[in-house]
């Protein structure tokens, strides 16, 4: 980072980053009222595994229904999926945030309204703050709704797990950048925007006709986009050095160390989950520390690295270790 115009779009990405999970520990208490959980038993280390089973399966149908130019297929089960974590996220907060509700029905209705409201609003307006405004709210249920499910150690096993086969997808196979790739032309809160100047538009993400220069914008990621200078793309178009307009980064890198940090305090208590965000974030800025190199970059082994590394140091220091 070279310049104050480099700075200010990291600082944002922590700010929002914090933001996510002081919601998530916030917000958990309203899941475990309601009983939510996306595991049954939140012991069983196989949880950690089948949800890594199911990333792997989506991830595999994304790339060959791309590879097929079935895109609108992809879309359509993109914004289903949107929609049905909104009306999750939701009705758990709305049916534990009100103690005795009168009408569980009414509560399903509001926000049933609210979630399609938002769908149509992110589907019909390209806005950059639309995409991070309601990323934000997936962040959070995502992170919660797992962050309850998952005791640390299954939690840890996880995080582990997918440092691993974030490396491997980044470095070795690569198939993630081709995925970050295919999903960025969705305008879809699968990646959060931060622009550099306020005259920044999504209409600058549109990729142009083969053979012509491209203003690609600046990506860090983990099941993200990093820098894509000069690799081809899949109908031909070149991708060149970018202009640097704005910064990305992947909603996973937000979610996988937020399950942590939720279940750090559900399960423990808060010091550990602190000391978790605390890594978490020392962890992002030696992510983002060289933001200008061309290279792809794994996320998750900082990330992961770092929330871990926090949780432990904190134990250690409390003597519960």
């Amino acid at each position: 980072m070279d310049d104050y115009s480099d700075k200010i779009p990291v600082i944002a990405v922590v700010c929002i980053f914090l933001l996510i999970q002081v919601l998530s520990l916030y917000i958990a208490p309203y899941y475990q009222d309601t009983g939510i959980k996306a595991f049954e038993d939140p012991t069983s280390i196989l949880n950690a595994l089948y949800f890594i089973v199911i990333m792997i399966f989506a991830t595999v149908v994304i790339l060959l229904l791309s590879r097929y130019n079935m895109k609108w297929v992809i879309h359509g089960l993109l914004i289903f999926s949107i929609f049905l974590t909104l009306y999750i996220g939701f009705d758990t907060f709305i049916l534990g945030f009100i103690v005795e509700p009168t009408s569980s029905a009414l509560l399903h209705a509001v926000s049933l309204i609210l979630s399609v409201f938002l769908t149509v609003i992110l589907f019909k307006f390209k806005r950059w703050y639309i995409i991070n405004f309601v990323g934000v709210i997936l962040a959070v249920t995502i992170s919660v709704l797992f962050g309850v499910s998952l005791i640390p150690i299954v939690s840890l096993i996880l995080l582990l797990l997918l440092a691993i086969y974030d490396y491997i997808s980044v470095y070795k196979t690569k198939h993630m950048i081709t995925l970050a790739d295919d999903l960025i032309d969705y305008n879809l809160p699968l990646l959060l925007i931060i622009p550099k100047k306020k005259s920044f538009s999504m209409d600058e993400m549109e990729k142009i006709n083969p053979g012509q220069n491209i203003s690609r914008l600046e990506i860090d990621e983990s099941d993200e986009l990093s820098d894509l200078d000069n690799r081809n793309g899949k109908n031909g178009e070149r991708y060149t050095k970018k202009d640097r307009k704005t910064l990305m980064i992947g909603l996973g890198d937000m979610i996988i160390p937020t399950i942590f940090v939720v279940s750090s305090n559900v399960y423990i208590g808060l010091l550990p989950a602190i000391g978790s965000m605390i890594g978490g974030t020392i962890g992002f800025f030696l992510l983002l520390r060289d933001i200008g190199n061309s290279k792809p970059k794994a996320g998750l082994p900082f990330l992961n690295g770092g929330v871990i590394l926090g949780f432990l140091i904190t134990l250690l220091s409390i003597n519960i270790i």
